[in-house]
């Protein structure tokens, strides 16, 4: 049976169709990321001061939410831990879960972002370029996960075929 005449496709066909809801992104709400990425890396205000640049009291005041996070301050505080600015806006400003930003795939749309203007410029720049619809857009985005998931299983399978070292 092909799958696109599976009940389930379809209805996720039509839920991609439909406009994402806007969400209102403030930096305040990187701040439970921002803390995070600090705990797993062990890293206190004082470290954040030596890195950012920024007062002690500012970094203090910030993380405790007792002052609102100016976009200078939290690309300086991006820069300083290694978190990706645009891993951080899909997870908090797209998916609205700033625990997004550890997921993989978020990791991969980022990478793809980051890369795929260039490639796409150069591609298209012999032709009469078009927008491109939504459903589209679906399709081309259903080509791409079908690809990165196809490398996924290819790598899984070179892994265990590989010898293990020693044996």
């Amino acid at each position: 049976m092909d799958y696109r005449e599976d009940r389930q496709y379809l209805e996720d066909q039509e839920e991609l169709s439909r406009p994402q809801p806007k969400i209102r992104i403030t930096p305040q709400k990187f701040l439970p990321l921002i803390i995070e990425v600090m705990a797993r890396g062990n890293i206190k205000s004082s470290d954040l001061v030596k890195r950012t640049g920024i007062s002690k009291s500012k970094i203090c005041r910030l993380l405790s939410e007792q002052r609102q996070i100016d976009n200078a301050a939290l690309y300086l505080i991006f820069d300083a831990l290694g978190i990706d600015p645009m891993r951080a806006l899909l997870a908090v400003g797209r998916f609205g879960q700033w625990e997004q930003y550890f997921d993989l795939d978020v990791e991969i749309i980022a990478d793809l972002i980051d890369v795929l203007p260039s490639f796409l410029s150069k591609a298209r720049s012999e032709s009469i370029r078009t927008s491109i619809s939504r459903p589209g857009a679906i399709v081309l985005a259903e080509r791409l996960s079908e690809m990165i998931a196809k490398n996924d299983r290819e790598t899984e399978k070179r892994q265990l075929e590989r010898p293990i070292a020693g044996m």
